[in-house]
């Protein structure tokens, strides 16, 4: 009926909204995560809807498998973790879709509850992090003034600074050995930008600790 069609196209994009803000606040994605979480709120209402269309016709239901049996998704998922939300998007769509809105208000309780403590586990790992299990950066530069200006720069934005080694070669190329602490994604691109802006700056190579 129009109100049932009403009412889960409502609840699917409280819950695609809601599924948004999850991946927004507690992912670590390097791309754009509004872009990502606009996607898997359209994924929500797209699934809601496909559901609510198809479950009351057995002729529809036959006929979404045929044609979804030709579409292919070739688009690569980089972080397992963004992998959950769009699995959770999806499954929180097909609860809506099916009417099972108690079912589906548990799905969202616990997807968030899961995302919470992925999330203190991240940050207490990071807190907890030994000197000798800092993150490591290789810097090479065209000179040593090059290398020690980018020196500089990583003592103002890091916690933890350690140079490790520094060598100069005959080529005039600098290349030094940093250890550093980075809390987060966001801190390690905007250090990587600012470094990379530089055109004495060769190249920059992270290597992220071991777990």
């Amino acid at each position: 009926s129009l109100s049932d069609s009403f009412i889960i196209i409502i609840f699917s994009l409280i819950g695609g909204i809601f599924i948004r803000y999850l991946y927004i606040k507690y992912s670590n994605s390097f791309s754009s995560k509004v872009s990502y979480g606009n996607s898997l709120l359209m994924v929500t209402l797209s699934v809601a809807a496909l559901i609510a269309v198809v479950k009351s016709s057995l002729a529809l239901s036959l006929g979404l498998v045929g044609a979804l049996s030709v579409v292919r998704f070739r688009t690569a998922v980089k972080e397992p973790f963004t992998l959950s939300f769009v699995l959770l998007a999806v499954c929180l769509g097909i609860s809506i879709g099916a009417s099972q809105y108690l079912f589906a208000f548990l799905v969202a309780m616990g997807g968030s509850l899961a995302a919470i403590i992925s999330n203190i586990s991240l940050t207490k790992k990071l807190n907890k992090k030994e000197t000798n299990d800092i993150d490591r950066l290789n810097i090479v530069g065209k000179s040593e003034k090059s290398v020690i200006e980018a020196l500089d720069l990583i003592s103002e934005m890091c916690k933890t600074y350690q140079l490790k080694t520094i060598t100069s070669s005959s080529n005039s190329q600098c290349v030094a050995t940093v250890g550093i602490h980075i809390d987060s994604n966001v801190e390690l691109k905007d250090l990587l930008y600012k470094l990379n802006s530089s055109s004495d700056i060769v190249g920059v190579t992270f290597y992220n600790s071991p777990s």
